[in-house]
């Protein structure tokens, strides 16, 4: 399903305060373009592309996220205007910057990068824990107890109307 190799990028759930949250395109690109960022500098055709930068193109994002030139247009307006990203066009390519990227992106708990690079990519990460697994099973084991209890109290139920009947 998705390559190791590619990583993961920290999502916090306070983003359901931000303000395009709720605007699906926008919403849309914004995590692409954390999702594409890179994390550390790299080069590309001579030029240094910086952690939370990548090279890419209107007509490309258009196709990325199967939206329209005009809809990834208004929506990088968007995040323009709300100083989320920088956006340097250029007449071949153009480079998207996630302002304050290192703030949120670089303070990634040592633990959490150990986890996931412990993780098979067969096996998604919440089902990995012990804790998960002992946490499943009382569920399962108190719901198991709740149905004998009901079990229970219907067959004396059924008992008691038996016996009302005769």
């Amino acid at each position: 399903m998705f390559e190791k190799k590619y990583g993961f990028v920290m999502l916090y759930r306070s983003i359901i305060n931000w303000q395009w949250y709720l605007e699906p395109n926008t919403f849309r690109l914004f995590i692409h373009c954390l999702v594409c960022a890179n994390h550390k500098e790299k080069k590309w055709q001579g030029i240094t592309i910086p952690a939370g930068s990548f090279v890419t193109s209107i007509p490309k994002l258009a196709k990325d996220l199967n939206l329209t030139k005009r809809q990834i247009q208004t929506a990088l307006k968007h995040l323009i205007l709300s100083c989320d990203v920088l956006y340097k066009p250029s007449s071949r390519y153009s480079i998207i910057s996630i302002k304050n990227y290192d703030s949120f992106q670089s303070n990634v708990p040592q633990g959490v990068t150990q986890m996931f690079r412990k993780c098979s990519t067969d096996v998604p990460p919440m089902y990995t824990t012990n804790k998960v697994y002992k946490e499943d099973k009382e569920k399962n084991e108190y719901n198991n107890r709740i149905k004998k209890i009901f079990q229970k109290l219907s067959e004396e139920e059924s008992k008691s109307k038996e016996n009302l009947c005769k």
